[in-house]
């Protein structure tokens, strides 16, 4: 696969209602209290419990109108409970900009959006993009079309093995950062 970038902001939008619609399809809606560097805010998540992640999804902020919000955690999100966020699969609106994690790409084969992300993660020291993308099997990591630049393949969001491809990120990036933890102490 050698994935080109989808740029248009029709059809990222039109790409993560589509992702956003199997995940709450496929998700329990929990209101739970999520943590980040700068606060906490209570939201509404949606928990699959087969693959054992939980996602939240905002189109529509007017903090930062032109991001997409794609959030996820791993284990079950107890309602009023505060849950840290695992990574962040957020994307901007027109596509062009490297500084969030997520991003669509067609494969150059199928022509289908497929979910991916940039390997952007947070962490301690030992956790950042180039030892998580190290991390990552190289038939996953394929290089943007007229770039130089890899992404990691999450899914083709239409597939049927959508849901199970992305609790297999959630839970790799949950294993991840663990491991580096266990290994900076």
């Amino acid at each position: 696969m050698r994935p080109i970038r989808i740029t248009s902001q029709e059809t990222i939008l039109d790409s993560f209602a589509t992702m956003s619609a199997r995940i709450i399809e496929h998700g329990v809606p929990r209101e739970i209290m999520i943590g980040y560097r700068g606060g906490s805010e209570t939201v509404t998540v949606y928990w699959n419990k087969e693959h054992n992640f939980w996602s939240r999804l905002e189109s529509d902020s007017e903090k930062f109108p032109d991001t997409i919000f794609c959030t996820c955690g791993q284990g079950e999100p107890l309602d009023g409970k505060e849950h840290p966020i695992t990574m962040e699969i957020n994307i901007h609106k027109n596509g062009e900009s490297w500084l969030l994690g997520g991003i669509f790409v067609r494969d150059s084969n199928s022509n289908k959006p497929v979910l991916a992300h940039t390997g952007k993660i947070s962490g301690n020291r030992s956790i950042n993009r180039d030892s998580f993308l190290d991390s990552i099997p190289a038939h996953l990591r394929p290089t943007i079309k007229n770039t130089q630049r890899e992404v990691i393949i999450i899914g083709d969001i239409e597939s049927p093995e959508f849901i199970q491809q992305l609790g297999e990120f959630v839970n790799r990036v949950a294993e991840f950062k663990k491991d580096k933890a266990v290994a900076a102490k």
